[in-house]
């Protein structure tokens, strides 16, 4: 093995971003956010996961190592955000980032009048509000 060789093994990808409520600006915590590579028909990935912490902040790692066998090239990706129940709040199938490069910033708003709210409980939005 050549260097070159090497090092296509040691590539680290990381998708970061922040999460908050699309009305009031709110950012919100303790949700998880799943990174998926998207291979249409052949089905689609997961390469990771991470939560969001109080300033509804984001960070989700993951190397070549752990997904050599699924990605020959840069990976196409997109987001999940579940609930801290499991309901997922938004899905960004619709807005792939092609060939992500190594690094890629995906900020998420999520209405929650519309998306998910039912299926919060009451003490989560009492403590948006406070």
């Amino acid at each position: 093995m050549n260097s070159r060789e090497i090092d296509v093994y040691k590539r680290i990808w990381l998708i970061s971003g922040i999460v908050i409520e699309a009305n009031t600006f709110t950012p919100l915590k303790n949700l998880s956010v799943l990174a998926f590579d998207f291979d249409g028909l052949l089905g689609d990935d997961c390469l990771g996961e991470g939560f969001t912490d109080e300033e509804g902040r984001y960070c989700i790692i993951f190397t070549w190592d752990d997904h050599k066998h699924l990605l020959p090239f840069q990976p196409d990706v997109y987001v999940k955000v579940y609930s801290e129940y499991g309901s997922l709040l938004k899905d960004t199938r619709n807005e792939v980032t092609r060939t992500m490069l190594y690094r890629k910033t995906i900020d998420i708003e999520i209405n929650m009048n519309n998306e998910g709210a039912l299926c919060l409980p009451i003490d989560y939005f009492l403590e948006m509000a406070s």
